[in-house]
């Protein structure tokens, strides 16, 4: 009868070990959607302050009743080389987690 309370030790061992390793990859999953929100927080502020600042030159510019002259360049402006196209959260090559296929 040695084994048999044995085997439940060794059971429970693992039962424990599994949801140490649950628990580890769920912070990570949640760690990294943390990040990734506040990234794109961060992008939504700038793009937000550049509105509002666009916005007040508008109303700076329409307050007047004296004739304004603006002027533009032929070309379209560039468009700056420092935005990345959208990576995955989950997928992808970045990715540290596999992604298995939920239907066939």
């Amino acid at each position: 009868m040695a084994g048999v309370g044995e085997g439940r030790g060794k059971s429970d061992a693992q039962l424990c070990q599994s949801l140490l390793d649950l628990y580890d990859v769920a912070d990570t999953v949640f760690n990294t959607i943390l990040n990734r929100v506040k990234s794109e927080q961060e992008k939504l502020n700038n793009l937000t302050a550049r509105i509002v600042e666009r916005e007040a030159q508008v109303a700076a510019i329409a307050g007047t009743k004296e004739a304004i002259t603006l002027f533009s360049s032929a070309k379209y402006l560039q468009v700056p080389t420092e935005q990345a196209d959208f990576v995955p959260l989950f997928g992808g090559k970045q990715s540290e987690f596999p992604i298995a296929p939920v239907f066939n």
